[in-house]
């Protein structure tokens, strides 16, 4: 049988609560009514917060309220918990050289949710991490002891592109499970690594890593996540079309410079799927069809930025289904590009152009 992906639209300026529905309805209907959670089993909600920056350049507090309170009511135990990027965070084998995801967590509004938060550079270097291999990865990689505490995983990650992955949608969500050496492994093959290396030196790290399989380094973190990924949910009721991971492309003097492009569509899509290939996929396309609605500069600044990092993977460059993490997602089994859209609420039009692009 076909995966599916099921997408509700949002009107610009809804309330807080008809959100806060839309993303349950999206839950329940993608988990099946969430069947598979025992009362007293621990839920992970894994958010994306690179930064301290608010959505759309992290995730929206709603989702995880909203996720969270399905959870509760049903008597699981619910944490969320993540790691910042090397930018706001960075950690080595002698503990935390600089930043707090605590305090990312609290700045970004998630932390309104309610939800516990664990910084995972607070679990400790050893303790906090485990080993794990992997075919791309040389020398494995180290992920979060938390993959393997948790009974169940929920993927919640924001609508955006990303200056060196071309997108961080699902897949690109799970590296910030990853501990910081692990994180300095992938990046070396990727553009911009000796800006990631240099951060790496700061806090003692390793960085001569071999300068190979970038993506596909990227979407095997998911084979330690999968076995207990129930669904991977997006809340696009806005969303960054250009540049990416975080608001501001560079920070100096405590100053972000060079804006990402936001795009808040008349009507947002809430969107998820049980399938981690077919919601990458989906969000690949609806990051295309809101690139147009950005301003000329903001794509011609994009199109700089694809040239200068030579891996062509920006959704309005490449379709989805031949998007590198889609390729290689399919290749390891993860998923399928192959699925059924069931739409709800979205404007006739929107729905053709996803099509097409898809």
């Amino acid at each position: 049988m076909k995966p599916s992906v099921t997408a509700i639209g949002v009107p610009k300026g809804a309330s807080d609560d008809r959100l806060k529905k839309t993303i349950q309805d999206v839950f329940l209907t993608v988990t099946d009514n969430a069947k598979w959670l025992k009362k007293g089993q621990t839920v992970f909600l894994k958010p994306a917060l690179n930064s301290h920056y608010p959505y759309p350049a992290t995730t929206h507090p709603l989702a995880l309220r909203a996720v969270a309170e399905l959870l509760l009511a049903r008597g699981a135990k619910v944490i969320a918990a993540d790691q910042s990027g090397v930018e706001h965070v960075l950690a080595g084998p002698r503990g935390v050289v600089r930043g707090d995801s605590g305090d990312m967590y609290a700045r970004s509004g998630m932390a309104a949710s309610g939800v516990r938060f664990v910084p995972l550079e607070s679990r400790g270097w050893d303790a906090g991490f485990c080993h794990k291999k992997a075919p791309s990865w040389e020398e494995g990689y180290h992920i979060s002891s938390l993959v393997d505490e948790a009974d169940h995983i929920i993927n919640l990650p924001r609508v955006s592109t990303h200056v060196q992955a071309g997108v961080t949608l699902g897949f690109k969500n799970m590296v910030g499970l990853l501990r910081e050496d692990s994180r300095m492994a992938f990046h070396a093959a990727g553009p911009f690594a000796a800006v990631i290396g240099h951060k790496g030196k700061q806090a003692g790290l390793r960085t001569d890593y071999p300068r190979t399989r970038f993506f596909e380094k990227i979407v095997e973190i998911m084979i330690a996540v999968a076995p207990k990924l129930r669904v991977t949910l997006f809340v696009g009721t806005a969303a960054q079309v250009t540049l990416g991971p975080d608001t501001y492309m560079a920070h100096m003097g405590g100053r972000g410079y060079v804006k990402s492009g936001v795009v808040v569509p008349d009507v947002g899509l809430v969107f998820g799927s049980a399938d981690p290939v077919a919601a990458e996929t989906f969000a690949i396309a609806y990051l295309a069809h809101l690139t147009p609605q950005t301003s000329l500069a903001n794509r011609m600044l994009q199109s700089v930025i694809s040239r200068i990092n030579g891996r062509p993977a920006f959704p309005t460059r490449v379709p989805p289904r031949a998007h590198p993490f889609v390729i290689h997602g399919q290749k390891l089994g993860l998923g399928s590009a192959d699925f059924d859209i069931d739409f709800r609420q979205v404007p006739d039009s929107m729905i053709t152009d996803l099509r097409r692009r898809i």
